[in-house]
């Protein structure tokens, strides 16, 4: 049975995480001080101390904790030979862990790279002046009609961020672009949709779009510092939703992914094509596994690996 390996993003973390995992594996503590060390954060404080909680939450260590937490249950999932994956891909931040799997980039120069993503993500728009909602009930064409309206209209940024599912798509912008949508939307001008509707998110920075050139101009310099090999499994990578292995275009895809769409509805229609039947989400939460079974409920199994007892 062909399988594959799917790394979470921003938002799956929570304190806690991977406890199990950390008390019984020396590799995992040994990871966390590596982690640790080129941060300059105590990643078991932030991990597991409640009052850390919101540290947790900052994305420069956000991104830097999922993927310790995601590579930390893989290869424990590995050594238990639990996994065997044809091929690896990550939403979003996910790409990075999905990418460590692969031995196209090492588990050090991840840390290193996403904590410097986390920073100039969140720096490249000031906080407030972005957005992100969740459009639910509308057909991906109806959405990036909407979004071309909206910047024609207003003059700000509004663009696709995530394909996540059918009828789920994430849109990414300035605050007055998001807010000029929820004041002036009218359903009949874009196809009558039964049951739309706008989700603010909980996001510190409009990911995925545009305004986040800065950040992707600074991770295009911290990617030439780095190594990037080429990947010993194919990895389905975000910005065009393609399987690469070969170092340069890795390299390039992960760079225009700080501003392209996350375009994970064809990734899993790409994994039936090449007939994979088991997915499995290596890392804390079960966001991904929802998205697979709402893009395809019956073409995959799918499992979760959230701490050490999933990982047998």
């Amino acid at each position: 049975m062909l399988q594959a390996v799917v790394f979470p993003g921003q938002g799956s973390q929570h304190t806690g995480m991977i406890e199990g995992l950390f008390k019984e594996s020396q590799n995992c503590k040994d990871l966390f001080n590596a982690a640790s060390k080129i941060c300059e954060v105590n990643f078991e404080e932030l991990f597991f101390n409640p009052d850390k909680k919101d540290q947790l939450n900052l994305t420069e260590n956000t991104q830097p904790a999922l993927v310790l937490a995601s590579v930390a249950l893989f290869r424990e999932a590995i050594e238990r030979k639990r996994l065997n994956p044809h091929f690896v891909a990550g939403h979003s931040l996910g790409e990075y862990s999905a990418l460590v799997a692969a031995e196209s980039i090492s588990f050090e120069d991840a840390i290193y790279a996403v904590k410097q993503r986390g920073k100039a993500m969140q720096e490249a728009v000031p906080v407030g002046q972005g957005a992100m909602l969740a459009v639910l009930g509308m057909e991906d064409e109806q959405v990036i009609k909407m979004c071309q309206w909206v910047e024609k209209e207003t003059n700000e940024v509004l663009s696709p961020a995530n394909f996540n599912s059918p009828g789920q798509i994430v849109i990414s912008g300035s605050a007055k672009a998001c807010d000029w949508l929820k004041e002036n939307f009218n359903k009949e001008d874009f196809g009558n949709p039964r049951r739309h509707k706008f989700i603010p998110l909980a996001v510190s920075a409009p990911f995925h779009c545009s305004l986040m050139m800065p950040a992707q101009i600074k991770m295009q310099e911290v990617l030439e510092k780095i190594e990037i090999k080429n990947a010993i499994l194919p990895v389905l990578q975000n910005f065009d939703a393609s399987l690469q292995q070969e170092a340069g275009k890795i390299k390039e895809n992960l760079i225009k992914q700080v501003t392209g769409a996350v375009r994970w509805v064809e990734s899993i229609q790409l994994m039936k094509q090449k007939d994979i039947k088991e997915i499995n989400e290596c890392g804390p939460g079960k966001v991904l596994t929802g998205l697979v079974k709402k893009i395809d409920s019956e073409s995959f199994s799918t499992f979760n690996i959230e701490d050490i007892d999933n990982t047998k």
